[in-house]
């Protein structure tokens, strides 16, 4: 694990509280842009995210013609079709298997919180200030 694990964290979670104070722009939570900024320049892993953030974001909006899913229940599900795509996305995408463990636990949970802000704000909007700012923060981390 990498020592500067923590500040890169930090630091994701401080930007992405500042933005939704100031801006009210969702980024997925306090540490989606923090764990894929840890995760380091991966062009596998962020294209496998985007592919992920968005199927389970157009899954929940099918299985929500089939039942009740607000709140909670919502979140539950982009939560745990978060982690069964990204267990399914490790299997099949080579590269990805290395992330199986470590940061891979919270880099699965990474695409539910994606999802579930593109509920609220729409997909492009979401996913394109989450990757400007991954951006900024993979930049940052290279001077802590």
């Amino acid at each position: 694990m990498e020592t500067n694990l923590l500040p890169i964290l930090l630091a994701g979670a401080l930007i992405a509280f500042l933005m939704n104070q100031w801006t009210f722009v969702l980024m997925g939570d306090l540490v989606a842009i923090g764990v894929l900024a840890a995760a380091g320049f991966d062009k596998t892993l962020y294209l496998s995210v985007l592919v992920i953030t968005a199927l389970n974001y157009f899954l929940v909006l099918l299985l929500e013609r089939v039942c009740v899913l607000y709140g909670r229940r919502r979140i539950g599900a982009h939560m745990l079709l978060s982690i069964a795509l990204f267990f399914v996305a490790t299997l099949l995408v080579p590269g990805l298997g290395a992330y199986q463990r470590g940061i891979g636990l919270a880099l699965s949970l990474v695409p539910g919180l994606l999802a579930n802000d593109c509920y609220d704000q729409g997909l492009l909007k979401t996913l394109g200030m989450c990757g400007v700012f991954t951006a900024l923060l993979l930049f940052l981390s290279r001077l802590i």
